[in-house]
């Protein structure tokens, strides 16, 4: 049993630590937080949620990376005291997964035939090969971070999903 312990610990603390690696500064919403864009509660959606991290470690928390976007591009109109540089990282869920990780690597799949909290939204996957299956059991296209512009939110927000 002690010989069992001391070969599965070791492998326990690597996946802990990776696990914590990949979304170190994340903070799980809690029951009263609400989307720093539309006021929606994010508690009643986690898997959904999306987080902007700053350098003086405030936080900006949303209800879907649609929102979370429409924050990042235009951040002077929802806080006059932020701007692009005060950022230190951004997260996404994982549709599947429901797992944080860097949304500056996530492939986004827009247009589907799957709605968000606040309607078409972008899905997010850490891996293309799982973005590319969604998109073809569900529809879609796939976008990468650079490629997301505030034109494919506003297309999204008005239900522009040819």
């Amino acid at each position: 049993m002690i010989i069992l312990y001391r070969l599965i610990l070791p492998v326990i603390i690597l996946i802990s630590i990776s696990a914590v690696h990949s979304y170190a500064g994340y903070i799980e919403p809690d029951r009263k937080e609400r989307c720093h864009v539309c006021g929606m509660s994010i508690h009643k959606n986690p898997g959904w949620s999306a987080q902007i991290l700053f350098k003086d470690g405030s936080r900006a928390s949303f209800d879907g990376p649609k929102d979370m976007f429409r924050y990042y591009f235009n951040m002077s109109k929802y806080n006059r005291k932020k701007n692009s540089e005060n950022i230190s990282e951004i997260y996404v869920n994982g549709y599947f997964s429901k797992t944080p990780f860097d949304a500056s690597k996530a492939f986004y799949v827009i247009r589907s035939r799957v709605y968000g909290p606040m309607g078409h939204e972008l899905i997010p996957f850490a891996d293309r090969e799982k973005a590319e299956s969604f998109s073809l059991n569900r529809g879609g296209s796939i976008l990468t971070f650079q490629e997301v512009t505030s034109e494919v939110i506003r297309r999204l927000d008005r239900g522009h999903i040819e």
